[in-house]
C-alpha cells in the first residue's frame, strides 16, 4: 500500500516500523526503482525539504573528487558536498537511487569511517558561459 505523500519524508529520518532497523542509522541514500512510472529522485535536506528531479531532466552528473557531487538540469544544479561518494556517481548515473538524505546529528549516528555521508545539498541557477564555476 503506498504511503500517503505527506508521510513520505518520514522515511528520512525513520525506518518503517516493522524493519527493526535502528531508527538513529544514518542511510545516505535509498536504492530504489528503476520503472519508467517513477524516475525520480528526491533529495532531502537537513531540514527534510524535498526536491523532486527527474532523471531524464538531470543533463549531467559531475564529479569533483573528493566531495563535490554536482546533479546539473536545465535551470539549476544541485550540489551534494560529502564524503566517499564515488558510489554514489555510479549509482546515480545509472538511475538506481531514489532518495538522498543528508546527515543530520540530530536524528543520526555517525556513520562508519570510510562510508558515504552527504553534508550538504545546494542549488544554484545554471550560469551562463562566461560566468566562472564554482568548482
Amino acid at each position: 500500500m503506498p504511503r500517503p505523500s505527506i508521510l513520505a519524508h518520514a522515511a528520512a529520518v525513520l525506518p518503517a516500523e516493522d524493519t527493526g532497523e535502528d531508527p538513529r542509522l544514518y542511510r545516505p541514500y535509498d536504492r530504489g526503482h528503476t520503472s519508467n512510472q517513477r524516475l525520480t529522485l528526491d533529495l532531502i535536506d537537513r531540514d527534510l525539504h524535498i526536491d523532486t528531479l527527474y532523471y531524464p531532466y538531470i543533463l549531467r552528473v559531475r564529479f569533483t573528487p573528493p566531495h563535490l557531487l554536482s546533479l546539473i538540469c536545465f535551470d539549476c544544479v544541485f550540489t551534494l558536498r560529502g564524503k566517499h561518494l564515488e558510489e554514489l556517481r555510479r549509482l546515480i548515473r545509472d538511475h538506481l537511487i531514489s532518495e538522498v538524505h543528508v546527515f543530520n546529528a540530530d536524528y543520526h549516528d555517525a556513520p562508519p569511517p570510510h562510508t558515504p555521508l552527504i553534508e550538504t545539498i545546494t542549488i544554484e541557477p545554471r550560469r551562463v558561459h562566461d560566468q566562472q564555476s564554482t568548482h
